[in-house]
């Protein structure tokens, strides 16, 4: 029996500023034999939390006799998830879990420290057998570490982040792509203690360490900071450099700027925005139609196009303005789908996958070798070639947008395209089989799979850094349906068959025929059509023979679908004698946003005696 405790740790340092736990490690231990378990299992970790310095004699001897033995270990994931298989003397019993900060977020601390988060009873559950007893126990623990503990471990850690937002100064605008720098006014000299570029929502992070506040002309010989904590005055840059903030020296002595601590939460305002020089990613189209004028794609609509009445099939071009970069850093990009999305309780939302995006070419890049401009396609889930430069996506479906910025490297330039969304890939769509319904039957109701509506959203973030991730552009509700029929009797009692795969039910047939394809007709003629789809559109029933053409008048529809048999325009005793054609033609409302399906046919032939 193997053992795998799995979760998602996070933490944060403002009420709306996460930081990433990457690269901290998850340490999970057996138990001391005490009297104090239960109660330590019971408690929230707020009040089991502890602190212990690595490389503190004290805290070392204090870590050992809190804990039993070491069962597992594993590091933290950009996402915040984490998966210990514990040892095998593991026998199930509670655990004591610690993080190890080591590494935190990309950055290293002067001080590791070990943190004491809970004592856990896992809630085991058996995995993939159906043997319990031999099986693989899988239980998960979830926890978001509040700000008074982030900031408590990030003081003893000697690492501290500056969290903020930039905006426009009396409006509902954010900043994004400028560059916000950080200094601390000292009696000495003034410390430059980081940057960072605004990412999505004008948000940005600066990390720095006791040592940037520490120094003085005298560095490394005497540190010596006359006031505890750094105090913060910010200059803001945009693109260019041009300054759109620049406080005076003397803000870090104002109330709230002076002294403060490893968290500190800053709300910066400029006076006007920067000019705008990334685009602003926004997914608009499926095809060639914009999904929020030209398809009832809000809440509660049909998901269907407002001009025709539509529904969507097979692979959608889902495209919009998209940049390089996002905020000054690489972008990449995925798009997401859930299902039901008007329903009380929408579906949740699922990435789509690299099996699920069909070869989307996203645009060109140009390439000067010597005197001679070579040109390639660029491809998502393309083909590596020397005219075709493939974009591979990630396993769980981001993608990263090409950097190559010059001629001597490769210039990409984007042309909207984002992907090719099969849509048969996102959920199952089984085939109806049609081959008891004759010509003249109506489908049972049951046999018109009704269209299934989805949500579909796209989700930008600079690249590899999952909390700047936001939207890009939501279409709401699309009504989807990719049902295919089977068996689908075709050529009457003139040449029968049955097809499959096929995108409706077309089926026609001359009920003096039945029983003997090649006996012709006299004086009637009674032609037996059935045209079914869940979408149907325009039906015609037209003869031809004889030099001319012929109508009738088709059986009253019902939803989906006209079944039954058709009048004649004419009299049959008046036809000439000669062959004649009859044909059923049908249209399914069904588009790819560029384009729609070919009308279906179905014929049969007879001659006039």
């Amino acid at each position: 029996m193997s053992f795998t405790l799995r979760g998602v740790l996070s933490a944060s340092v403002c009420e709306d500023c996460p930081i990433s736990l990457e690269g901290a490690v998850v340490r999970v231990y057996a138990t001391l034999p005490d009297q104090g378990v239960t109660a330590r299992a019971a408690a929230d970790p707020r009040h089991t939390f502890r602190l212990f310095h690595h490389g503190d004699s004290g805290d070392q001897a204090a870590l050992e006799a809190a804990h039993g033995a070491l069962l597992g270990e594993a590091a933290i994931e950009a996402d915040g998830g984490y998966s210990v298989e514990l040892a095998g003397s593991y026998a199930g019993d509670a655990v004591d879990i610690d993080l190890y900060c080591g590494t935190l977020s990309g950055h290293v601390p002067p001080r590791p420290v070990q943190v004491a988060l809970t004592t856990l009873q896992p809630a085991w559950r058996s995995v993939g057998v159906a043997d319990a007893k031999a099986g693989n126990e899988v239980a998960a623990f979830d926890y978001a570490i509040p700000p008074r503990l982030t900031c408590a471990t990030l003081g003893r850690l000697g690492l501290w982040v500056i969290c903020g937002r930039v905006t426009v100064c009396g409006a509902d605008q954010v900043v994004e792509g400028a560059t916000v720098y950080a200094f601390d006014r000292d009696w000495l000299q003034d410390d430059a203690l980081g940057s960072a570029v605004t990412g999505p929502g004008g948000k940005f992070q600066i990390w720095y360490t006791v040592a940037e506040f520490s120094k003085t002309p005298f560095s490394p010989l005497i540190n010596i900071e006359l006031v505890p904590g750094p105090d913060l005055y910010f200059r803001i840059e945009g693109p260019g450099g041009v300054v759109l903030l620049s406080e005076p020296p003397s803000t870090g002595r104002t109330p709230g700027r002076q002294n403060v601590g490893p968290c500190f939460c800053a709300d910066l305002c400029v006076p006007e925005a920067p000019p705008q020089t990334e685009p602003i990613p926004d997914f608009r189209y499926i095809g060639a139609l914009d999904y929020v004028v030209d398809v009832d794609s809000g809440t509660a609509g049909s998901g269907r196009t407002l001009a025709d009445n539509r529904a969507f099939f097979l692979g959608l071009r889902l495209s919009g303005p998209i940049g390089t970069t996002l905020g000054g850093l690489p972008l990449e990009y995925r798009f997401e789908v859930r299902a039901n999305p008007n329903a009380m309780t929408p579906g949740p939302w699922n990435p789509v996958l690299p099996n699920q995006i069909l070869p989307t070419k996203i645009g060109t890049s140009e390439k000067l070798v010597g005197a001679i401009l070579e040109v390639s396609s660029v491809v998502v889930n393309g083909t590596a070639s020397p005219t075709e430069i493939a974009v591979t996506p990630a396993a769980d479906g981001w993608i990263p947008m090409p950097q190559e910025g010059n001629l001597s490297t490769g210039l990409f330039t984007p042309n909207l395209n984002m992907i090719a969304l099969d849509t048969r890939t996102i959920t199952a769509w089984p085939p109806i089989d049609v081959g008891a319904i004759m010509a003249g039957t109506p489908l049972p109701p049951a046999d018109l799979a009704a269209d299934q509506q989805f949500g579909i959203r796209l989700r930008v973030r600079q690249a590899g850094l999952p909390l700047t991730e936001t939207d890009g552009g939501e279409c709401h509700t699309l009504a989807i349906d990719n049902t295919l029929y089977n068996n689908v009797n075709k050529g009457g009692s003139w040449v029968p068959s049955k097809l499959s795969g096929q995108l409706d039910v077309t089926s026609v047939n001359i009920q003096e025929l039945i029983g003997s394809g090649c006996g012709g007709v006299t004086n009637s003629l009674t032609v037996l059509v059935t045209a079914a789809h869940p979408n149907l559109g325009p039906v015609t029933l037209s003869m031809a023979g004889g030099g001319t053409t012929w109508g009738f008048t088709l059986p009253p529809a019902t939803p989906g679908q006209i079944a039954g048999a058709a009048t004649n325009g004419f009299a049959v005793s008046d036809l000439p004698s000669c062959a004649y054609i009859v044909t059923l033609e049908t249209q399914v409302l069904l588009t790819t946003g560029d384009g729609s399906p070919d009308p279906v046919y179905d014929q049969i032939a007879f001659c006039k005696r």
